[in-house]
């Protein structure tokens, strides 16, 4: 009786140790499966922000460009507005002088 007792004993040891192994086999599959999806999308994230500030990079070079761009033009424009003004002087000036001479004669 003993030994049939022993031999169940064994049996649902066994049996208990086969499904214990399963289930932490089962478990360490799905930690690993979850694992290398989080490495996934920890990449798939990184190249997503290596491409926006690739983008942001870009976008900076371009608005340095305009930039320098709209600075000459400004600068264009004060300088015509000085010779403008200049050129208004002279003709004024040489207007003035004119005129006080058609007064004299």
């Amino acid at each position: 009786m003993e030994s049939r007792l022993d031999s169940e004993v064994q049996k649902s040891s066994q049996k208990a140790i086969e499904e214990t192994k399963k289930d932490l086999e089962i478990k360490y599959n799905l930690e690993q499966k979850d694992v290398e999806m989080q490495s996934q999308l920890s990449s798939m994230t990184i190249q997503n922000q290596q491409k926006s500030i690739t983008q942001l990079e870009s976008e900076v070079v371009e608005l340095k460009k305009q930039l320098i761009s709209a600075t000459q033009q400004v600068k264009d424009i004060a300088v015509k507005v000085i010779e403008s003004k200049q050129a208004e002087k002279l003709t004024f000036g040489v207007a003035s002088i004119s005129g006080e001479r058609t007064r004299r004669d």
